[in-house]
């Protein structure tokens, strides 16, 4: 199962969080990127630093012939095309996408830390665990899958999590 999360909290070029959102779906279909399911969109708190607006984030399970790395290339070619520029950790941003999961493979790799711009990718995503606006929509559309790490569904994560403060569902 490949999982693709997505969000954003700013308009830009391709309208509303909202619009960008269903935009990015369909460059995503037009990148060959099949969609098999999509989540509802949730309105969240956002995460990390400084001052933000609400976030409007969902979950994808797409499938695609795309080894890992090139399909986050992809998504990040999809955030740039929305008008995307990556910067600061936690600002504002017209969309985000992120690879959550990639057919079960775990990787990471320790010591290798971010250097030119470059962050390598971690699977599943260090975040999953930790972030309502994901696993809600996560448990929505696959509520049978269970992290490859601690093993957990999405609902028994969500359930591990406090359900105020960062991150937290406002909306649905």
């Amino acid at each position: 199962m490949i999982l693709v999360g997505m969000g954003a909290n700013r308009s830009g070029k391709w309208g509303t969080p909202e619009e960008t959102l269903f935009r990015a779906i369909k460059a995503l279909e037009q990148a060959g990127i099949v969609i098999v399911q999509q989540s509802q969109l949730v309105v969240s708190m956002p995460l990390g630093r400084g001052r933000q607006g609400v976030y409007v984030n969902g979950v994808l399970q797409v499938a695609s012939h795309l080894p890992p790395e090139a399909l986050l290339h992809r998504l990040h070619g999809i955030e740039y095309q929305a008008g995307r520029r990556r910067g600061v950790r936690w600002r504002s941003r017209v969309l985000d996408l992120d690879l959550l999961e990639w057919n079960g493979v775990i990787r990471h790799t320790p010591g290798v830390e971010k250097s030119s711009g470059f962050i390598p990718l971690t699977l599943p995503h260090p975040g999953i665990a930790k972030r309502p606006f994901v696993l809600a929509p996560l448990a929505e559309i696959a509520p049978r899958w269970h992290h490859p790490q601690n093993g957990l569904t999405p609902v028994q994560m969500l359930k591990a999590l406090r359900t105020s403060g960062e991150g937290r569902i406002l909306d649905q």
